[in-house]
């Protein structure tokens, strides 16, 4: 069978295919995989034009979950004590670092520990619970991690 062309769907991009397979034969497509933002498909097809008609291969992927927070949002309520809520994150290994953490909103503050085996501790206190009030804490991740969340949702919500 000659093959004329291979086409792949989303982050794939062909490196080398072979352009004969014979009979019964087996083949390798070299492919260099791009993960994209936000990408959730855990399946790409590869399409090879060939003398016998078009060829689709299915290919299935998992993707490592690189960064596991417990949570990305923190509540106190309207007169609540301003105290310290924490969030846990676990990290890959050899994947990226949380290098800190930035707080909006003034007095609000935010913390970033290292637990050891790649796991950390965030925690969060706004400066007031005295009116509800919205604040986004940022954790920073070296190198960045531009398909992750890295935003934690911080509010102060109004009594019922």
């Amino acid at each position: 069978m000659t093959v004329f062309g291979v086409q792949t769907t989303s982050g794939l991009y062909v490196v080398d295919y072979p352009k004969v397979i014979g009979p019964k034969a087996q083949a390798t497509v070299t492919l260099l995989y791009i993960a994209k933002s936000n990408s959730t498909e855990s399946v790409d097809l590869l399409r090879l034009m060939t003398n016998h008609g078009e060829k689709i291969v299915q290919i299935t992927h998992d993707r490592e979950q690189v960064v596991q927070f417990d949570t990305t949002s923190l509540q106190w309520q309207q007169g609540e004590a301003p105290a310290a809520k924490v969030i846990n994150l676990i990290v890959a290994p050899n994947m990226s670092v949380p290098k800190g953490v930035h707080v909006m909103g003034a007095g609000n503050t935010a913390t970033l520990q290292n637990l050891g085996d790649g796991r950390y501790q965030i925690s969060v206190v706004p400066a007031s619970t005295a009116k509800p009030q919205i604040f986004p804490v940022f954790v920073q991740f070296v190198p960045a991690l531009p398909s992750v969340t890295t935003t934690i949702s911080c509010s102060v919500v109004a009594k019922e």
